[in-house]
């Protein structure tokens, strides 16, 4: 009765206060905008207003009670449901507060860049309306600090009350390090178009043209640097004081997250530029100077970003040895390391399928040497294959070492249910494309056999690709599957063999204990 009591009360305070940021963060526009000479709109004012006269009193009914029992009550204050509402109500503000600080300082940097082109009281309304909001955000969070500090058990929850403490620390870092990268990289793009791009036509005379992404840039980079820099901070603080807290999944979330991101960032960058290059191997022109200039810009930033989160995050892995002591960090290390070999090997698929269709639309497509169209797939497929293939193989080879391992870390690699959700996953989804496009392959077969002469060629060269690649992904697969059950099947005896090694070294070491105790034995009776 109590649980559903709790769930009840805390529902309301939660949805009661989302209706009264909805309300203010509406009503400071419709307030500040009469301040700055625009129309007071009141039908928009009663709209939000009428807004939270009645959420502020359900709110404050709602959440005084649950204050009041908290006080009170030790299990109370420990409940999880209350822990997802301090917590919910800290994520809204920090979400709400990204949002809106990166649009008030935007506002802002553009002003002191450009100037402001819009009449002073356009520029007036934004800041106003954009700080009142920011403030609000803050108010959130401070609300939600208030409630954990006055629990008093901060570090020290149990279970689901600490299962959304780092759920909200690990989703506000991972935001942080979203918005601050994508910062990062559009100031660095407009940085180097800038420096480097000439302009020419249309693009020349709207110059003011880079003022507007500059600022949105800058201030994408302020407010998630801050918030990563506080999620970082945090993760560093909660590990150096609980060991338990130091190998917690979702510290290793975090921390391998960001080499995801890197790795998949720098691998976007030097994708996108080597696909480039092979246009222009392959003879394919690039169009516009300005439009592939910036692109290249684009991908060049977004390169340098990830080789520099990915090696921040990395070196800091490798010098706190994370993933060796705990089984939680192992199993977060190991979900890594499929993750990234599932997608590189999507990636490499893809990009194989594109080449071999390049190929075929040359062979047996009809198309003409000189078209642009197999030299984009080829280009396409080459740099994605290039860029995949070797990530694959190390990923792939990684963990093929410790399964083929036969000893019992072998032996548990080879029975996980990530290895084996992620082995058949692969091979299903192979073999349901193997089934579509060889298909087709075999009906232009028989129809090549039975000499019918068809104008659909050119399709063939869009099929054989895809089944090619499938039944090459599947058949490897298959092959793993078997090669795991062979091991299966010699790990008894293996393991049974060097446990009765283990088991003659024991005894051998303690007859030798034996032996000299009776030396010493013997030495006192000759004395």
């Amino acid at each position: 009765m109590r649980t559903v009591q709790r769930v009840y009360v805390y529902v309301m305070a939660f949805a009661s206060l989302v209706g009264i940021t909805v309300g203010v963060m509406n009503l400071s526009r419709v307030v500040v905008a009469p301040l700055v000479g625009f129309y007071f709109v009141a039908e928009d004012f009663a709209r939000w207003a009428g807004l939270l006269v009645v959420a502020f009193p359900l709110h404050v009914l709602h959440a005084w009670w649950a204050w009041r029992r908290g006080r009170m009550d030790a299990e109370e204050r420990a409940s999880g449901i209350r822990k997802l509402y301090v917590y919910g109500v800290a994520l809204m503000g920090l979400v709400l507060w990204l949002v809106s600080g990166a649009r008030t300082m935007t506002t802002w940097v553009q002003m002191c860049v450009q100037g402001w082109n819009a009449p002073l009281s356009q520029w007036l309304l934004q800041v106003g309306s954009g700080g009142l909001n920011v403030a609000w955000t803050m108010l959130l969070m401070m609300y939600a600090w208030v409630w954990a500090r006055a629990d008093g058990d901060v570090l020290a929850e149990v279970g689901w009350g600490r299962l959304w403490r780092r759920l909200f620390a690990l989703t506000a870092g991972i935001a942080g390090l979203v918005v601050m990268t994508s910062g990062v990289v559009q100031w660095g793009q407009v940085v180097l178009v800038r420096l480097f791009v000439p302009f020419q036509g249309e693009v020349y005379r709207l110059g003011v043209w880079w003022k507007k992404p500059l600022s949105e840039g800058i201030a994408l980079m302020v407010v998630g640097s801050a918030v990563w820099y506080w999620a970082w901070t945090t993760w560093q603080r909660w590990g150096d004081v609980s060991e338990d807290e130091r190998f917690s999944w979702p510290r290793q979330v975090f921390y391998y997250s960001g080499i995801g991101l890197g790795l998949g960032l720098f691998l976007v960058g030097v994708g996108y530029v080597l696909r480039l290059g092979l246009f222009g191997l392959l003879g394919v022109p690039w169009g516009d100077p300005w439009r592939w200039g910036s692109r290249t810009a684009w991908a060049l930033m977004v390169m340098g970003v990830g080789a520099g989160v990915w090696w921040v995050y990395r070196r800091y892995v490798e010098r706190e040895r994370l993933g060796l002591e705990k089984w939680e960090a192992l199993l977060v290390e190991r979900v890594y390391m499929y993750v990234v070999s599932g997608v590189a090997l999507g990636v490499t698929w893809w990009g194989s399928v594109r080449f071999l269709q390049a190929l075929t639309m040359v062979l047996w497509g009809g198309w003409s040497f000189s078209d642009m169209q197999w030299r984009r797939f080829m280009a396409t497929g080459l740099a994605l294959v290039l860029v995949a293939g070797p990530v694959w193989i190390r990923y792939w080879r990684h963990i093929q070492q410790v399964a083929r391992r036969r000893d019992d870390v072998g032996h548990l690699e080879r029975r996980s249910l990530l290895r084996r959700g992620y082995v058949y996953g692969v091979s299903l989804i192979a073999g349901i494309i193997l089934l579509i496009y060889l298909a087709q392959v075999a009906y232009y077969g028989v129809l090549w056999f039975l000499g019918v002469e068809l104008a659909r060629w050119e399709e063939f060269s869009y099929v054989l690709g895809p089944g090619f690649v499938a039944l090459w992904v599947w058949v490897y697969h298959m092959w793993v599957i078997r090669q795991d059950a062979r091991l299966e099947r010699t790990a008894g005896v293996v393991s049974r063999k060097s446990q009765l090694l283990r088991e003659r070294e024991i005894l051998l070491k303690r007859l030798q204990e034996i032996d000299e105790e009776l030396r010493q034995l013997e030495g006192e009776g000759a004395g």
